[in-house]
């Protein structure tokens, strides 16, 4: 099996969705979160810069960058919030 089919395989078992989001909308990034978490009896995780609180963001003293880029490679999913 190819690396891409493995990587896809994993994606597909620990789904992961990547929420883009401007900082503007922290807190529409955390309802839709919290959404994704309620409609799939928290099968489907998520990613968001934005988070303090929880496990979904970037941890203190963790180059944000490279968190960010290996979110993005680690996610099934990618939702963008556009902002006005």
């Amino acid at each position: 099996m190819a690396d891409d089919q493995l990587d896809q395989i994993a994606k597909s078992a620990n789904p992961l969705v990547f929420i883009s989001h401007d900082t503007r909308d922290a807190e529409l990034a955390e309802a839709f979160s919290n959404l994704l978490k309620s409609v799939s009896a928290g099968v489907l995780k998520s990613f968001r810069t934005s988070d303090r609180r929880g496990n979904q963001g970037i941890e203190y003293g963790v180059e944000w960058y490279p968190g960010i880029i290996k979110n993005i490679q680690g996610a099934s999913d990618v939702v963008c919030l556009l902002t006005k």
